[in-house]
């Protein structure tokens, strides 16, 4: 092939390539997209595409070919240092053949494989370097070549522009994702005190006559038996005004502004207490409690009775769920990196339907009507929330539920 042609194909290839990279709007995609359009247009066999990190100053690599996943995650080169180093900071281009040793300003350094040639490129994006582009060839006897370097640095010229472009595309997109989100909050906050005056005016005019209407159902039963003409429609008029002064009770709670506390509680004790106030009413039922406590957990940062009530819901919901008998498993451990503590508490019940498990967080959302109040969990997700942890469910309808809650560690 003439030189004409080659140059044109060349050309060819890197606007297929350009067309390509400006119509990418995922980073990590891009990156490998980048890499590999590199390798191909040169015939490399190995490379990596490494990024700046803006908090350290260190260059990582985000895509490679023919190094393992473990040297890419440990890989951290200072700006200055190495061969890529030098080319983030300087700014420049480089092309070495016949690998380190005769280049006097790499020569010291140690190398792990024979490198045939290599070149090492800048992304530069407004006189800015952001990242490099290395490409190596340690099998092919087809060394790099000055017009090579010249060919990847102008595709290097547009992959910074396309990185420097989706970078912004995703910053945008996680701005306005957290711009919704707090304008949601605010939206459930201004609800939430419109709510509550509401329900603190119904508790004070609706809660007088319930009281009166049970006194005077308790009064009249008390002076009936069982099997009386009556006592069955008194005792239903009884529950009826007991229900409703529990929802308002519960209304009421639940639109109350919650104080955030930050004490220490011992999550496996906590448990324990809860569990043994709670086992008579499960053991009735013929419901079995496993415990699993991690004695490595540590203390959470929440309010004791607050941790205590999220508990109880949970396991009463649990306990709700296996009419006919069960087990519930209590589980502890430290979540992530260590910064958690997590609750996994599960069931043999009957499990949530897959469509309505995304609603068991609403406020009086209850499949268990007219017993639940649909409150239970609303309140156990307000706490947590507040405390700055999560409350999670996964369930398989018809065989079972677990609920789990991570809430951050005392420090």
């Amino acid at each position: 092939m003439d030189i004409k042609k080659q140059e044109l194909k060349y050309v060819t290839e890197l606007l297929n390539i350009t067309k390509k990279m400006l119509s990418a709007f995922n980073l990590e995609k891009l990156l490998k997209q980048i890499l590999d359009a590199s390798l191909e247009l040169l015939k490399a066999d190995s490379g990596s595409l490494m990024l700046i990190e803006e908090n350290s100053k260190t260059l990582k690599i985000k895509a490679a070919r023919g190094l393992s996943e473990e040297v890419c995650a440990k890989v951290e080169v200072n700006l200055g240092e190495h061969v890529s180093g030098w080319v983030a900071k300087e700014g420049k281009p480089l092309l070495l053949v016949g690998g380190l040793k005769n280049d006097s300003r790499f020569s010291h350094l140690d190398e792990k494989k024979s490198i045939k040639s290599s070149i090492c490129v800048p992304l530069i994006v407004e006189k800015r370097v952001i990242g490099v582009l290395n490409l190596n060839n340690t099998v092919s006897d087809n060394l790099f070549s000055e017009p090579d370097l010249g060919l990847l640095s102008l595709l290097a010229n547009q992959a910074a522009i396309s990185i420097w472009s989706v970078r912004l595309y995703e910053e945008t997109k996680k701005a306005n994702e957290e711009i919704r989100l707090m304008q949601k909050k605010l939206v459930e906050k201004e609800k939430m005190a419109a709510l509550g005056q509401f329900s603190a005016g119904i508790a004070h005019e609706i809660n007088n006559p319930l009281t009166t209407i049970i006194g005077n159902a308790q009064y009249l039963m008390e002076h009936m038996h069982k099997g009386d003409f009556g006592w069955e429609e008194i005792n239903d008029v009884k529950e009826a005004a007991q229900l409703s002064s529990r929802i308002i009770a519960r209304l009421f709670k639940y639109c109350s502004p919650l104080e955030k506390k930050e004490e220490a509680v011992d999550v496996n004790d906590s448990i324990r207490q809860v569990v043994e106030l709670a086992k008579n009413n499960f053991t009735k039922q013929g419901i079995k409690i496993d415990l699993g406590l991690d004695s490595n957990v540590k203390n959470v940062i929440v309010g004791l009775d607050e941790f205590r009530e999220v508990i109880f819901n949970v396991i009463f919901n649990a306990k709700a769920a296996m009419p006919a008998g069960g087990t519930l498993t209590i589980k502890t451990k430290m979540a992530g990196t260590q910064d958690m503590a997590e609750v996994l508490i599960s069931d043999t019940g009957r499990g949530i339907p897959a469509n309505v498990i995304d609603n068991i967080f609403i406020p009086f959302f209850s499949t268990r009507k007219p017993q639940g109040l649909g409150l239970g969990l609303a309140v156990c997700k307000h706490i947590v929330d507040l405390h700055n942890g999560t409350i999670e469910v996964e369930s398989r309808f018809g065989k079972g539920t677990t609920f789990i809650i991570k809430l951050p560690v005392y420090k």
